[in-house]
Formats: C-alpha cells, sequence, structure tokens
C-alpha cells in the first residue's frame, strides 16, 4: 500500500515538474521570439514620434514637448511693450513719458495739499494790510487795501471746504466799499471823464482840484448868449453865479459903460455878500457861459469847507485881476 501510494506521489510530482518544465520552455520560447517584435514596435514607435513631433500632446509638466519646450517650459507670446519688437522700441519712450506725468501730477497734487495745510493765502491777505497801513497816500494805502480783501476773499472760498458765508458777505462789502472810494480819489486827482469844454474851463479856473472841479462842474449849466443878453441888473439879486468863458461883456454902472474881455466871474459881490447886484452886465452875441445856481451852490459848499475855500479863492483872484485892469 505504501508503495503504491509513493509511487502516486512521484507521478503527480513528475507530472508538475513537466508541466512546470513546459511552462518555462514555452515562455522561453514566446521571450526568444517575442524580444525582436517588442524592439521592433518600439522602432515604429520612435518613427511616428520624429515624423510628427507637434502631434504629442503638451502639459504643464512639459511631457510630450520637444526638447527645448521640456527644459524650458511653454514659450509665453512676447509682449508689445518688452523690447523684443519694433513697435516695444517705439512704445517704450511713451510710457516713460506717462510715467512722469503721472509722477509729476502727483508732485503737485502734494504741493496743493502742503499750500492748503499751510493757508498761504491767510498770511499773504495779513502781510498786504500791514503793508497798506505804511502809505501815506490814500490812494496807495486803498488800492493795496482792495489786494488784501481779495486774498482774504480767495482764502475763504478755495473750493476746499465749506464757505463761511458771513466772512464772504463783509468781505465782500469791505471790498466794494474801498474800491468806490478809491474811484472817487481817482477821480478827484485826475482830469479822466472830463470833456473838452470842461477841461478848458478847469485850466482857465486853475486853483482848483480836479476834485473840487468837478463837484462845481455838476451843477453848473451851460449857455450861449443871444445878442445882448443880461445876465444881471444893477441893484437886484442875481439868482445865479456866472462865468464868461468866451465872447464879450459889457458893464453898465453910473452911466458908464466899461468893455470887458471873457474869463470872468459875474454877479460874484452879489454872491458873497448874498446881496444885489453891483451893475448891469450885458453878453455879445455868441458868448458862451456857465451858471451856477445861487441856493444850489451854497447847498453843496455848506456841508464842504475845502469846496468854499476854492470857491472863494476863485472870486478873490478873479476880483484881484479885474482891480488890475481897471
Amino acid at each position: 500500500m505504501r508503495e503504491k501510494m509513493r509511487n502516486s506521489c512521484s507521478a503527480v510530482g513528475c507530472g508538475a515538474a513537466g508541466v512546470a518544465g513546459t511552462g518555462a520552455s514555452a515562455i522561453g520560447v514566446l521571450g526568444a521570439a517575442g524580444e525582436p517584435i517588442l524592439r521592433s514596435a518600439g522602432r515604429r514607435r520612435q518613427g511616428v514620434n520624429r515624423a510628427a513631433p507637434s502631434a504629442r500632446p503638451a502639459n504643464a509638466a512639459g511631457v510630450g514637448l520637444p526638447r527645448q519646450d521640456r527644459r524650458h517650459g511653454p514659450r509665453a507670446s512676447p509682449h508689445p511693450l518688452d523690447g523684443r519688437t519694433a513697435a516695444g522700441d517705439m512704445a517704450r519712450p511713451v510710457a516713460r513719458c506717462l510715467r512722469r506725468g503721472r509722477s509729476r501730477s502727483r508732485s503737485r497734487s502734494r504741493a496743493m495739499t502742503l499750500l492748503a495745510h499751510v493757508h498761504v493765502l491767510v498770511h499773504l491777505a495779513a502781510l498786504a494790510s500791514v503793508a497798506a497801513l505804511l502809505f501815506r497816500d490814500q490812494i496807495k494805502l486803498r488800492a493795496v487795501l482792495l489786494v488784501s480783501i481779495a486774498l482774504a476773499l480767495a482764502n475763504n472760498y478755495d473750493g476746499s471746504d465749506a464757505p463761511d458765508w458771513e466772512d464772504l458777505f463783509w468781505n465782500a462789502v469791505l471790498f466794494t466799499i474801498n474800491l468806490v472810494v478809491l474811484a472817487q480819489l481817482v477821480l478827484d486827482r485826475t482830469h479822466i471823464g472830463l470833456s473838452a469844454e470842461e477841461r478848458r474851463l478847469f485850466d482857465a479856473f486853475g486853483l482848483l482840484t480836479p476834485g473840487e472841479f468837478r463837484a462845481l462842474a455838476r451843477l453848473a449849466s451851460w449857455h450861449d448868449a443871444a445878442g445882448g443878453e443880461v445876465l444881471t441888473h444893477e441893484g437886484k439879486a442875481p439868482d445865479a453865479l456866472f462865468y464868461v468863458l468866451t465872447g464879450g461883456v459889457s458893464i453898465e454902472k453910473g452911466g458908464r459903460t466899461i468893455p470887458y474881455g471873457p474869463g470872468t466871474f459875474i454877479g460874484e459881490i452879489a454872491f458873497l455878500q448874498r446881496g444885489p447886484a453891483s451893475a448891469t452886465v450885458r453878453l455879445a452875441a455868441g458868448s458862451r457861459y456857465v451858471a451856477w445856481p445861487t441856493a444850489g451852490l451854497d447847498r453843496r459848499i455848506e456841508g464842504r469847507q475845502d469846496l468854499r475855500h476854492a470857491v472863494t479863492r476863485l472870486i478873490s483872484h478873479d476880483m484881484a485881476l479885474k482891480v488890475g485892469r481897471a
């Protein structure tokens, strides 16, 4: 029994070994035969890759890319301003100018911000006010004061914050008043606005300032005399003070007639004394004369001592000339 079992195991072992040997032999045969086949398939694959390298898919790892691209990675498209093209070379100065412009704009904005914090206009307005007080001449003083008020107005309404309307209002009032007074002072010292005839009368007076003359000229009325026109009657109070600019005058007093030339006051003694005229005065035809109503002239010089003194000087000078001619 034992002998039979030993023979059976030997047969089974031999069969297994035979099967194993047979399998190994087959694998060896297949391996020896399949090696050329695999090598040939590899060559064909390499040939396909060499013939069409662009057919390989590209990815972030560089798999399937050509050797240069696999080493350096995917190549980006050139930027128009990177300097590698003619357009980039032309655009580089433009970009530089734009950067400089932005830098200058930032510098200006910083400067404006600094000026806003420093309040330069406030200090300039204060300095102008101090400088105005150094002038004794009224025209210069008020002109510089106008500049000071204008700077204060500009500082108050610079657009950076809500303006102080009360401050703006009173500064505007001060500016307007000073401007009006400055215009009056300029007119008082210049001949601006005088007509040719008024300028001739001003030169004939010779003792008045332009301002004093303007005060009198506003009351004056201009006339052309007809032949034999009488300005004053002896013993009667005239209603106006006259000045003969051109033409001829005849003075009748005590039965005598005295011819007299132009450039003289008529009715001046009656005006000073508030009494009747001392002679009858007739004008030659075509004489040009100026008349000041007595009542209006009195009101005008009543509150202005300088104007009263000016009129008195004129009349006194005229009377002195008449005495010298007599």
